[in-house]
C-alpha cells in the first residue's frame, strides 16, 4: 500500500530532464512519467529544455497524457555558463511556485541544475537517476574534475540516487560521489507487450531498405554521434565482407556524425553494402531490429543502452564493447560476445565468428530472450520508483 494512501492531497512530482529527443533516458523518464501519472496519489510534471536536432522529439509523439509539460528556453545540454545560471534561477521559481514534494531529475545537466535548485527551494525529496556518467575516459580531465566536484556537492543533497545498471553505482562510488547505500539498481523500462508488436512486416521492410532476403543482416540502432562507435562497424564491415559479401550493414539513426560517416563508406568503399535508415519512430525499433540477424553496439560510452535488451527481446544475438552496463546482460560466448574496447580486431573476430556459426548466434539470441524479459518491463521500473518513493515520503513523514 501507497505511503500516502490515507492522505488527501496528492504528492506533487517534477521530472526535470535537459531535452525529450529519442533516446534511451527520455524514454525512460517518459514511461516513468505516464507511469506515475496514473497513480492516483501522484500528481505529475515534466520539465524539460527545449527539443530540437536531428534525433526528432519524443514528446511530440504523445500529446495525449494526463501531466503537464513545462518547457524551460535556457535549459540546453552545452554548458553555457549564461543560460546556465538563467536556467537554474527558472528552476527555482518553478520549484517555489510548484511547492513539489518531489524532484527527480535525469542527464547530467539536467541533475546537476534540477538537484541544486531543488534544494534552495526547500523541496523536501530530491532524486536523481544516472543513464550515464557525466565523467568519463573520453572527456578531457579538466572537464571530468568539475562533474565530479559537482556531482559530489549535489549528491550530498539527494535523497536517493538510482542507476540503471551496477557499473554506475561502481563507478560513482570509485570516486566518491556518495556512499554506496545512497544508490539504488531499477533497469531501464520497456514496454515489453507493444515492443513484440511488428509494425513493418520483413518482407516490406527489406524491399523498403533494397536488401534481398538471403542477405545476412548485421545493425546497429544508435545516434550517430561522437563515442557511439559507427566508425569501427564501417571498417569491420570493410574488412569482413571479403569472406562474407552477402553481408549488409543498418544503420539506425540520425545525428551530427551522418555526412561523415557517409563518405567514410564511400572512402571505404562499403557504401553499397551499407543502409544509413536515418530517424525512426521508437515503435517501429522492433521492426528493424526484427530483420537483424546479429544486433552490434560498440559505444564507448553508456549506461546500460537500451537497444541490448531490446535486441535480447527479439532473440538477436548482440555484440558490444566490455564496458559500463554491457556485461551485466552479454554474457561472452552465452548470450552476445563482449569485445576489449576500441579493438577492431576483437570485433572482426566476434562478428565472423556468429556469421560463420548461425545456429549457435541462434542459441545465444535464446538464451539471451530468456534472461531479460521478466526485468525489463517499463511497469516493473514504475512500481519500483513508486516504490523508492514510498521509503522517502515515510522518512520525510510528508
Amino acid at each position: 500500500m501507497s505511503a500516502i494512501s490515507g492522505h488527501n492531497k496528492k504528492i506533487k512530482v517534477a521530472h526535470v530532464i535537459t531535452r525529450m529527443i529519442i533516446g534511451g533516458a527520455q524514454e525512460n523518464t517518459l514511461y516513468t512519467v505516464q507511469g506515475l501519472a496514473k497513480m492516483p496519489q501522484y500528481d505529475v510534471d515534466l520539465i524539460s529544455g527545449p527539443t530540437y536536432g536531428p534525433e526528432g522529439a519524443l514528446t511530440s509523439q504523445h500529446p495525449d497524457h494526463d501531466y503537464d509539460v513545462k518547457i524551460i528556453p535556457s535549459l540546453k545540454r552545452n554548458l553555457n555558463p549564461f543560460l546556465d545560471i538563467i536556467a537554474f534561477f527558472h528552476l527555482f521559481i518553478t520549484f517555489m511556485k510548484g511547492r513539489y514534494h518531489i524532484v527527480h531529475t535525469h542527464s547530467a545537466k539536467a541533475g546537476i541544475l534540477g538537484r541544486l535548485a531543488a534544494k534552495c527551494a526547500g523541496v523536501p525529496i530530491i532524486v536523481h537517476t544516472i543513464h550515464g556518467l557525466s565523467f568519463h575516459p573520453y572527456q578531457e580531465n579538466w572537464l571530468n574534475y568539475i562533474y565530479i566536484k559537482l556531482e559530489k556537492i549535489v549528491a550530498f543533497w539527494t535523497s536517493k540516487l538510482i542507476v540503471v545498471c551496477d557499473r554506475m553505482c561502481v563507478q560513482s562510488v570509485k570516486v566518491g560521489i556518495a556512499p554506496k547505500n545512497k544508490y539504488v539498481k531499477i533497469y531501464s523500462g520497456i514496454d515489453v507487450e507493444d515492443f513484440y508488436r511488428i509494425r513493418i512486416p520483413q518482407e516490406e521492410l527489406l524491399r523498403q531498405l533494397n536488401i534481398e532476403p538471403d542477405k545476412v543482416i548485421i545493425g546497429k540502432v544508435a545516434r550517430l554521434f561522437p563515442l557511439k562507435g559507427h566508425i569501427y562497424l564501417l571498417k569491420a564491415v570493410r574488412s569482413l565482407i571479403r569472406d562474407f559479401p552477402n553481408l549488409r550493414l543498418v544503420l539506425v539513426g540520425d545525428g551530427i556524425l551522418k555526412e561523415h560517416l557517409m563518405r567514410e563508406s564511400v572512402r571505404y568503399g562499403i557504401q553499397e553494402y551499407v543502409r544509413f535508415v536515418g530517424l525512426v519512430p521508437p515503435e517501429e525499433i522492433s521492426s528493424y531490429l526484427s530483420i537483424m540477424n546479429i544486433v552490434v553496439h560498440v559505444s564507448l560510452r553508456e549506461g546500460l543502452a537500451r537497444v541490448i535488451p531490446q535486441a535480447m527481446l527479439l532473440k538477436k544475438p548482440v555484440v558490444a564493447f566490455n564496458l559500463d552496463g554491457a556485461p551485466e546482460l552479454i554474457f561472452d560466448g552465452k548470450t552476445g560476445c563482449l569485445v576489449k574496447p576500441e579493438s577492431l580486431t576483437g570485433l572482426n573476430s566476434a562478428l565472423a565468428y556468429l556469421l560463420k556459426n548461425p545456429s549457435q548466434a541462434k542459441h545465444m539470441g535464446s538464451m539471451a530472450k530468456d534472461m531479460v524479459e521478466p526485468k525489463f518491463s517499463h511497469l516493473t521500473m514504475v512500481k519500483k520508483i513508486d516504490d523508492v518513493y514510498n521509503d522517502l515520503i515515510k522518512e520525510e513523514k510528508i
